[in-house]
């Protein structure tokens, strides 16, 4: 074998594929990296396991199955945590193997051939036509009322992520009667949201009557509180 070190493997895995070769965005990457440093915590609890002298031997379907059930029933992680932590497991042995070949350890490549668990899918709610009618009717012709007209309007119009609204800024919206506004997609994404032309008619009637500084710090103010009551972090 080429290098049977998988500590070697792993950093070429980061710093050449993940990195140079796939250009992934941090967060992806910080994603990875957690998936391996749970990896390895778990294997330096384990009697006679000494994590210097770990080979690509000790990455087996029996090692990988007992830390995914650690998971679930030490740290309490959800069945998708699980799977997502056994996605990033088995693109690391798709590595291995178009380097490899039939160089790398057979028991290894069988974790390839571990299944994601099967979980139940929520359904995600939303709110009918009328509904939407309804609590844009209820926002008041005031200051307050027409920032919350305008974020109801976004969030409907847009189908933007809570983080893209936090991200929105005044400079954003674009195009000579702000029928466009540009999000700050996830990861490397920058989509620009079409909006439909009550927002045109929204978004002056704010500018107007606030400078863009203030139009910003409120707005900021407003995501903010809407990203406490909307939007909760993952638990595990």
């Amino acid at each position: 074998m080429k290098n049977p070190d998988l500590s070697e493997w792993i950093q070429l895995y980061f710093q050449d594929y993940l990195v140079r070769q796939r250009n992934v965005s941090p967060a992806t990457v910080a994603a990875y990296r957690d998936t391996f440093r749970l990896l390895l915590q778990y294997w330096r609890r384990k009697p006679r396991q000494a994590l210097a002298t770990l080979s690509l031997e000790s990455l087996t379907p029996d090692s990988v199955l007992s830390f995914l059930n650690h998971l679930e029933q030490s740290r309490g992680n959800s069945i998708r945590t699980r799977n997502a932590r056994l996605a990033v497991l088995r693109s690391f042995v798709h590595y291995l193997t178009d380097w490899l070949g039939p160089e790398l350890p057979a028991a290894t490549r069988r974790i390839l051939t571990l299944p994601f668990k099967r979980h139940v899918k929520p359904l995600i709610g939303f709110l009918t036509r009328p509904e939407v009618e309804a609590l844009l009717a209820a926002t008041q012709d005031t200051w307050t009322g027409r920032r919350d007209h305008l974020l109801l309007v976004l969030l409907y119009n847009t189908g933007a992520r809570i983080s893209e609204l936090l991200a929105l800024r005044v400079q954003d919206v674009l195009g000579p009667q702000a029928k466009q506004v540009e999000l700050q997609g996830k990861g490397a994404e920058a989509p620009h949201a079409s909006l439909v032309p009550p927002n045109a008619a929204v978004a002056p009637s704010l500018d107007s009557r606030q400078s863009n500084d203030d139009l910003h710090a409120a707005l900021a103010q407003s995501l903010r509180r809407a990203a406490e009551s909307l939007w909760c972090p993952p638990s595990d």
